[in-house]
């Protein structure tokens, strides 16, 4: 099968080959991230260890110089590649599986094939690596985003992160689908109780307001994590239509039909249903995983709760003929 791709995106599949090949490096610790050899010597010794999917190795590396003032987007993008290895992301491969499947994923055969690619258990740190990783993503902020403080979260840190997709840059948008999918599947299989062929099993613990809290419990913080990730998936799916061509392009425009407008229903729906005054369609806040703050008047946790509804237990007709859509269905 032959994929072309448009020239523009040459350097995200450039950024994607961190997780190919290997590159010879002296030790890191014997690196000073302060200068711009000693940055550039611990981005090798980090993709050196992607390579052989050594994720442990390549976070110890990466990791202090993300939370330093050494802190860049060259090092963001490679702690989140190199979180994105706990959550067993595999861009060229996914990427394939989802080209060759789409006629099967664009409704609800899409989040089975999600539980089934990306299995996790509580033992593993797949969920963990997702929801990281995202937080890595959102901080590549174009150099000439112009961001009032209300645009962005984590503000305090060393990598603040937007919530706004246009004021990110474009291929760290489109690694986010990726990441995305990884950290839907990751909870469904932790939560979901997914059957072999993929389908659900059981009912998701998210069922009020205070069942889904960003800075709760972990069980509470999974539930805003998981529709967080569902937003930022339908995000990205706009960034890699535009960055793409040929069967590929084809693929994400396919998937973006089917559930960006699905899930913004499901969000406005929500926000009427409950009440909420000013609610936008999925509110900027729940692109973080800990943006929803579990009361029932807050905009981000009403949508988070519609989404889930809508995909796993829908309360009403609106959310049925959602559900029929795109849900994840019952198995066996």
């Amino acid at each position: 099968m032959f994929v072309s791709v448009k020239s523009k995106s040459i350097t995200f599949y450039l950024a994607l080959s961190l997780f190919l090949g290997a590159c010879s490096a002296p030790s890191a610790s014997s690196m000073d991230a302060g200068s711009s050899l000693g940055k550039a010597g611990l981005l090798d010794a980090a993709q050196t260890a992607l390579s052989t999917q050594d994720c442990s190795t390549a976070i110890s590396i990466i990791k202090p110089v993300y939370e330093s003032t050494n802190t860049d987007n060259a090092i963001r993008t490679m702690m989140a590649s190199a979180y994105a290895c706990e959550a067993n992301v595999n861009v060229f491969r996914n990427l394939g599986d989802i080209v060759t499947n789409i006629s099967t994923l664009a409704g609800v055969g899409f989040w089975s094939f999600l539980s089934t690619t990306f299995p996790s258990t509580l033992s593993d740190r797949a969920s963990e690596g997702a929801q990281l990783a995202q937080d890595a993503l959102h901080s590549i902020i174009s150099p000439s985003a112009v961001i009032l403080p209300t645009g962005l979260y984590n503000a305090s840190t060393y990598n603040p992160a937007a919530y706004k997709p246009g004021d990110r840059l474009n291929d760290a948008n489109a690694y986010l689908m990726f990441v995305s999918l990884a950290g839907i599947g990751a909870l469904e299989n932790r939560y979901g109780s997914p059957y072999a062929n993929g389908k659900r099993g059981g009912t998701f613990p998210w069922a009020a307001a205070a069942d889904v809290n960003g800075t709760g419990t972990a069980t509470q913080a999974d539930g805003c994590a998981y529709a967080s990730a569902i937003v930022n998936y339908v995000d990205a799916l706009g960034t890699l239509s535009s960055l793409t061509s040929g069967s590929i392009a084809t693929a994400f425009s396919t998937l973006n039909s089917a559930f960006q407008v699905a899930i913004y229903s499901a969000c406005d729906h929500a926000c009427t249903l409950g009440g909420v005054a000013s609610c936008p369609t999925c509110p900027e806040k729940l692109r973080s995983r800990t943006g929803c703050t579990g009361v029932a008047t807050d905009p981000a946790t009403v949508a988070a709760l519609g989404i889930i509804r809508s995909l796993t237990n829908p309360g009403d007709v609106t959310e049925a003929a959602i559900y029929s859509l795109i849900g994840w269905q019952l198995g066996p």
